[in-house]
Order: structure tokens, then C-alpha cells, then sequence
């Protein structure tokens, strides 16, 4: 494989016929910041105290592109006239052959051109976000009844956005929220690198019905129900299963009796109570 570094959508190894030969990427460094006690051994380390995190410098990156083919100077004049005009001193999305889910972006300069007989080593900088971007993901978490999820967080701490099309009860990370149906960002709700434990329910009424909820109706339509069954079943919550809902299943594989299954179970999912979790993934 040929290897290609894409610069604001300009291949630039294909675009002005070169080859890479070397590549170097130092992680960004850590902001640190210590606090000596004086007539105390040692210090008291701060640098994750103001963010919960670790804050980092820049990112560095240089690499050094060589032409296919020159034929004399002037030909490698006019090569690197045309890269320090797309290049130096630009700021640029880009992305590396090597590495195609995350994008990086950076300030580019042309900071050095080694002439030999017939061609010429190109040395670049580029000076980058700490993070490289590997786009936005989406968690789709249902929440029908409390779910609890195990899910991957990035490198970055985010703050989710957090879309539900009903009410709401979500815990992330030990932290819960009360949300009615919308999008929200609360800077509470983080997730963090490795794995984050949430929490979702979209039916907070299921099992809160009362005798008001019933109000209208004729004890004719549920005379088949226990009062167990009415009273756990929620807010609009009760509702009839149709035949066809038993296709394919035989009368052994059906337990209890006619009214136990005349109904929607405890297990059945209905429209409308996923929730998403919607942020951008940023690794070092």
C-alpha cells in the first residue's frame, strides 16, 4: 500500500507526484501543574484537578515528501512553490492512508528543503489538536422498562447530547437526570475513556397505575385481568395481543392462562422509548 496523507481533501502524494519516506507523530504533552508544600517531602500533583481529566499541549507532526521524478531545479522549484502555496501556514483537516477512521487537523508549514542533483526532500510541520477526531457516534439505548448498558467512552471526556421522545430517567456514571422528551446537554453527564455504566428508563409510570387511570371504563373490558396486573400496568400502558402475535408457536410453548396472555407482557418493546447519546470521538 501506498502511503497517502489527504490535506483539505488534496491527496498530496498523488496530487504533486511525491512519496513519503518518513513520518513522526509526538504525542501532545501533558499540562502539568504541581504545588510544592513547604517543610513537606514531595508535591501535590493538580493536573487532572481543574478538568477531571488530563489537559494536553499541542501535537506534533512532520513528514517528508520526496518528488517521483525532476528533471533539474527548476522542476523542483516549481514543486515546492506549488506545496508551500497549498501548505504553509494554512490550517487543514487531514487524514493519513494508515489511519483512515480519525481525522486530524493542524497548521501546516514548509519548514525545510534539502536540493540534492535532481531532486529534493521536502520536510513539513504540522502543529495539531491534541485529539484526532474519529467522527460523531451514536449510542441507541432502549429504555423500556430500566435497561442498564455497558458502553465504550473516547479518550476525551464528552458530554453527551442526550435525545429522548418521552420522559425520561437516565443515570450516567453514578449521576441521574429527570428529562421530558427533546435534546439536552447537561455538563453533568459525562462519559469517560473505557467503560461507562447508564442507566435508562423511558417508562417512569409503568407501575404507578391508580384507580383515576381507569376512570371511563366498564369493569367488563378487564374482567379478565388480576388487580396485580392493572396495578403494575402503568399509564396507558395496558394493551390487547392479537392472534397473529403467536404465529409460528405452539399451544406447549404458551404457559398460564387465556387472560395471561391475552395482553402485552412485561418483556414486549413498544415504539418510542429509545434514547440517543450523541457526541463526538476524540483519541491522542
Amino acid at each position: 500500500m501506498t502511503a497517502e496523507i489527504v490535506v483539505g481533501g488534496t491527496p498530496l502524494c498523488e496530487t504533486y507526484q511525491c512519496f513519503l519516506t518518513s513520518y513522526n507523530d509526538d504525542p501532545p504533552e501533558q499540562k502539568v501543574s504541581h504545588v510544592e508544600i513547604p517543610g513537606s517531602d514531595g508535591i501535590i500533583d493538580l493536573s487532572e484537578w481543574m478538568a477531571g481529566r488530563p489537559l494536553f499541549e499541542t501535537r506534533s507532526i512532520d513528514f517528508t515528501l520526496y518528488p517521483i521524478e525532476c528533471d533539474g531545479w527548476e522542476d523542483i522549484e516549481q514543486l515546492l512553490t506549488a506545496l508551500r502555496n497549498y501548505l504553509h501556514g494554512r490550517t487543514y483537516n487531514f487524514t493519513l492512508s494508515w489511519d483512515k477512521p480519525y481525522t486530524y487537523r493542524g497548521r501546516f508549514e514548509v519548514v525545510s528543503q534539502k536540493l540534492y542533483t535532481k531532486t529534493v526532500g521536502v520536510k513539513i510541520k504540522v502543529t495539531c489538536d491534541p485529539y484526532k477526531s474519529k467522527g460523531v457516534y451514536e449510542y441507541v439505548l432502549n429504555g423500556e422498562l430500566g435497561k442498564t448498558y455497558i458502553v465504550n467512552g473516547p479518550a476525551k471526556v464528552v458530554t453527551p447530547v442526550i435525545t429522548c421522545t418521552t420522559s425520561t430517567i437516565i443515570n450516567i456514571n453514578g449521576q441521574s437526570f429527570a428529562l421530558d422528551a427533546g435534546s439536552w446537554v447537561n455538563e453533568d453527564a459525562k462519559l469517560h475513556n473505557g467503560k461507562n455504566i447508564v442507566v435508562v428508563n423511558t417508562t417512569p409510570n409503568y407501575g404507578t397505575a391508580i384507580w383515576r387511570d381507569y376512570k371511563g371504563d366498564t369493569w367488563s373490558k378487564y374482567e379478565s385481568l388480576r388487580f396485580g396486573y392493572m396495578a403494575r400496568a402503568g399509564i396507558g400502558r395496558l394493551k390487547g395481543i392479537k392472534w397473529s402475535a403467536y404465529t409460528g408457536r405452539t399451544w406447549d410453548s404458551i404457559h398460564g392462562m387465556w387472560h395471561d396472555n391475552a395482553y402485552v407482557g412485561d418483556n414486549e418493546s413498544h415504539d418510542g422509548n429509545d434514547i440517543t447519546l450523541t457526541f463526538e470521538w476524540k483519541d491522542i
